[in-house]
């Protein structure tokens, strides 16, 4: 089964991206930290090819360290930069800039760098943070970048784009860690389902998250999870009428919980 996800701002950005290369020194990818690869789109991939590119896995202090180191590692064995960032609060912002600034622009004093990658993986917080000001619109939605913007943050330029999702994802996996990063939009994949995935990869990979946090007994088989999700509702208060557990509103909040960290340092992919 193929997922899809694209609204039309995306498309146009990619016909319009193509030709902007011939202006651009250096493209700047954003990954999200958690899941360098399912979060890295094969287009953007493509494009970075064709002229020097920084990786910046960001959203690093959510992720596992061990994990993000070893991805580290194997970005820059394939001949790219990269740096683990937290565009929130600069950490590893410096590495980048002084990355960014080393670029050789072709008739400029200034480098100019292109700004891309899957939706809210943290691009315009990047920016407003490399610019020191609220240049790019920010949020915690997929998609709410839908411009281009060039950005002057002294040393560089940048050109912000919204964020290009894959035409179409085939891998059941990768959707599902899309979905669970808040990469897809809320409203278009089934929280239940995406939940269930989680509580099953943190009883395996990461044992005593669960019931650090909720109080409950953790399991790693994966048809098991309904039980645990059933558990938390009731010890959350997540309740409909009758007594019945909500299971929606319980499989959203596990899934914010991960997204926000709450739960822990967590990656849904290794090396």
């Amino acid at each position: 089964m193929a997922y899809s996800w694209y609204p039309g701002h995306m498309a146009k950005a990619v016909k319009e991206i193509k030709p902007l290369l011939k202006i651009i020194d250096v493209i700047i990818e954003l990954v999200d930290a958690r899941a360098p690869m399912s979060s890295s789109n094969p287009l953007l991939v493509e494009l970075s090819s064709r002229k020097p590119s920084i990786v910046l896995l960001n959203k690093a202090d959510l992720a596992d360290q061990h994990r993000t180191e070893g991805w580290l590692r194997n970005i820059r064995e394939g001949g790219r930069q990269a740096f683990a960032t937290n565009a929130e609060d600069g950490t590893g912002i410096y590495n980048a800039m002084r990355a960014i600034s080393a670029a050789e622009g072709t008739v400029r004093t200034k480098p100019r760098a292109l700004v891309v990658g899957m939706p809210n993986v943290g691009k315009s917080s990047l920016i407003n943070r490399l610019s020191k000001k609220a240049s790019a619109k920010t949020g915690n939605k997929p998609g709410i970048t839908r411009g281009k913007q060039w950005i002057d943050i002294g040393n560089a330029e940048l050109l912000d784009t919204p964020g290009i999702m894959p035409l179409r994802v085939d891998d059941p996996l990768v959707w599902f860690r899309l979905c669970a990063l808040g990469i897809i939009g809320d409203d278009l994949f089934d929280k239940e389902k995406v939940a269930k995935e989680l509580l099953a990869q943190m009883s395996t990979e990461y044992p005593g998250y669960i019931h650090e946090r909720y109080k409950v007994a953790e399991t790693p088989q994966r048809d098991e999870q309904h039980c645990v999700l059933e558990e938390i509702a009731i010890r959350k208060g997540c309740m409909m009428k009758g007594g019945v557990p909500d299971l929606e509103k319980a499989s959203l909040m596990v899934i914010k919980d991960f997204r926000s960290g709450r739960i822990g340092r967590m990656s849904l992919e290794s090396v």
